[in-house]
């Protein structure tokens, strides 16, 4: 019986900026330590394809599948079947320009914060614990909760 043989395809630029692919025959080892990561992320991207029933990973065939799923096309139908409520939003050309002259107001008012708090607040929003900025920044994580409030504070004087 033959060995199974591994390799990998290197891909680099030479010296005048062409791309070259070689094959490089490897150990089993080595392949299996270069492809891990690769073939771990794949994995997590088809669990994060797939549908959830009751809590668990359904593992059925996707493509029989009746439920939605991300990239699956919406039908208001099933939404309504599946007991989802589906709000109307309808923005009035009034409304869009409301809320395009308060994101102005808002973002104008953070401009006159420090870097600083301004990092803090952004990263606020995007749901980081005020622990989690701490290390970030290489603050106290009490400093960055004062600085948050103030920041806040100083946003609604300015907004009001």
């Amino acid at each position: 019986m033959e060995e199974k043989k591994f390799y990998l395809n290197i891909t680099t630029q030479n010296e005048e900026g062409k791309k070259e692919t070689k094959t490089v025959y490897v150990s089993e080892e080595v392949y299996r330590a270069y492809k891990q990561p690769y073939w771990k992320a794949k994995q997590q991207e088809r669990r994060a394809s797939r549908c959830k029933i009751d809590g668990h990973r359904c593992m059925g065939d996707c493509s029989q599948c009746d439920r939605l799923r991300d990239g699956a096309p919406l039908s208001l139908e099933q939404l309504t079947e599946d007991g989802i409520e589906v709000p109307a939003s309808y923005e009035t050309p009034e409304d869009a320009m409301i809320r395009k002259e308060e994101y102005e107001q808002l973002y104008s008012a953070m401009n006159t914060l420090s870097d600083q708090d301004q990092k803090i607040l952004w990263m606020s929003t995007d749901g980081k614990s005020d622990h989690a900025i701490a290390a970030m920044l290489g603050m106290a994580q009490t400093t960055v909760s004062y600085r948050r409030r103030a920041a806040l504070k100083n946003l609604k004087k300015l907004l009001s």
